[in-house]
């Protein structure tokens, strides 16, 4: 890849555009949730336009929305309640293997059934809706325990 598509920035140092729209925003964060080849190139200070990162975002495919949500949840400060842990479970599930077609676990697994119940209770559920449901689940979350 071209080294035009690295910006000429120390890692650790905060980007701040011009106008000082994002303060707290730096690239090491940016370039892990992105696809570089998504960005246009960055000026050589370093900066990154209001409209090189609006757009990045809104060109952002369901699966990078979906592998960012999984990556939010484990930054969480505090702990979900066990009925919306369970549906991060079973919403995850859902998006990233499909239906559940695993054997019930025994009676004595009380955790592994109610995760094995609510991964069920989503069958008929596209990957494509559930990462949907999941995307919109931890953003509302996130609200809550972020």
């Amino acid at each position: 890849m071209p080294t035009s598509f690295f910006p000429q920035h120390h890692p650790t140092t905060p980007v701040e555009p011009p106008g000082g729209e994002f303060p707290n925003l730096d690239l090491p964060q940016l370039w892990r949730l992105s696809d570089i080849a998504l960005l246009s190139p960055v000026q050589s200070t370093g900066q990154l336009s209001f409209e090189q990162i609006s757009t990045h975002f809104a060109t952002m495919s369901l699966d990078q929305k979906f592998t960012e949500s999984a990556e939010k949840v484990k930054t969480f400060t505090k702990r979900p309640t066990d009925q919306e842990l369970l549906e991060l479970y079973a919403l995850f599930k859902q998006a990233s293997v499909g239906d559940n077609t695993t054997d019930k676990p025994g009676m004595f697994d009380l955790k592994g059934k109610a995760k094995w119940q609510a991964w069920t209770d989503k069958k008929g559920t596209g990957q494509d809706a559930a990462k949907e449901a999941y995307i919109k689940l931890v953003e509302e979350l996130s609200a809550k325990y972020a």
